[in-house]
């Protein structure tokens, strides 16, 4: 028979795995206990953080550092980088070969599912927007957009339009002749 008060019950986790406090010295008799699990720890952190670094310089300062305000002088504007963009690619993986391109024109028309929706033009430095309410509301959201970007280098440009977000053509000046 267990004695009356032996079985204790308490709100903190690690309290009640280990039955002790988290103290700088039960910190340091775990780390004698398992050597390792700093270091190991450590690392992790390091891996991700790593990780992470390279994610964000990848997409955020890659496709820009060949990218001028003018739109010339785009290094990745060759033959080769033309004939791997391809139909159905999305923006993002068209950035990592070309960098982040001119916005040269776009139209769209989002509607949310709540039925609000917004129709805008820019073309040619000439803007418009929509907006307003589709009766009955759709009850679910929906975008038809298309933009069209360039990358110059001097004479040459490529020119790629997305529709939705993926490559949908593309056509080029300079390159092959």
């Amino acid at each position: 028979m267990a004695k009356k008060g032996s079985h204790r019950t308490t709100s903190d986790p690690v309290k009640q795995f280990s039955g002790a406090p988290v103290t700088l010295s039960n910190v340091q008799s775990a780390m004698k206990l398992h050597p390792l699990l700093l270091p190991a720890a450590m690392l992790i952190v390091g891996v991700i953080g790593g990780v992470l670094a390279g994610v964000a310089i990848d997409r955020f300062l890659l496709p820009h550092l060949f990218h001028t305000s003018d739109g010339d002088g785009n290094p990745n504007v060759t033959k080769d980088n033309y004939v791997r963009i391809q139909p159905g690619m999305t923006e993002w993986a068209v950035s990592d070969i070309l960098g982040s391109g001119d916005v040269v024109a776009e139209q769209g028309y989002v509607v949310d599912a709540a039925g609000n929706y917004r129709k805008f033009s820019n073309q040619g430095g000439s803007a418009s927007q929509e907006t307003g309410t589709v009766t009955p509301s759709p009850g679910h959201a929906s975008e038809e957009i298309t933009q069209e970007r360039a990358w110059r280098n001097g004479d040459k440009a490529i020119h790629v339009t997305f529709h939705n977000h993926s490559a949908a053509s593309k056509s080029e000046s300079g390159l092959f002749h």
